[in-house]
């Protein structure tokens, strides 16, 4: 198509995603936690591009800033490093989450790294995040979280397992607007852009 073409919308339509075997055991097991909706999921994949697409993600009811929403998630558990995502040229907006943010947030992009059963250490590298336009969304615009966070910087305060940098990040030329909480965070990353 050409530039002034519509998006192709994805409406998430606040469907919910029981726990089962593509979603990372954490979730599973936490009361109330192991539901999901997200409109564009990937779980211990990589090598993947996200482009040019509209994501939505509400019901206009009780389940919408009650429910964790999301409009792109990509997870991923006892993986080791996991690289290659481009998240590129997307729309997201509408998507009414609730409030949980971080490892297991509602948000417009999340990137997660979760200790599993063998606590292996996942981390992410080779992530693009650009010229996206997320708005109206609850509760983070372009967001990080990892359960492989312990270190003394942090003032020995989060007690899980060993830190794991990630790779470099290029986050940039992204518009974020009408957030719930924090508009673009970028953590766990060295060297990120």
């Amino acid at each position: 198509g050409t530039p002034s073409d519509a998006l192709p919308i994805i409406h998430g339509h606040g469907i919910e995603e029981k726990a089962d075997n593509d979603i990372p055991t954490k979730l599973k097991t936490q009361t109330n936690k192991g539901i999901e909706s997200a409109v564009v999921r990937f779980y211990n994949q990589h090598d993947w591009a996200v482009r040019h697409l509209e994501l939505t993600n509400y019901t206009g009811d009780s389940g919408d800033y009650t429910m964790r929403r999301r409009g792109v998630v990509v997870a991923a558990e006892d993986a080791g490093r996991v690289s290659g995502f481009e998240i590129t040229g997307l729309t997201i907006r509408d998507v009414l989450g609730a409030p949980d943010k971080d490892l297991g947030g509602s948000g417009g992009i999340q990137f997660e790294a979760y200790a599993g059963p063998q606590k292996k250490a996942t981390s992410f590298e080779n992530l693009e995040v650009a010229y996206n336009t997320i708005r109206h969304v609850n509760r983070s615009g372009i967001n990080e979280g990892s359960d492989f966070r312990e270190r003394e910087s942090v003032g020995g305060s989060i007690k899980d397992n060993p830190f794991s940098v990630w790779g470099p990040m290029k986050v940039h030329d992204n518009i974020v607007s009408d957030i719930g909480g924090d508009a673009i965070v970028t953590q766990f990353a060295s060297g990120s852009q």
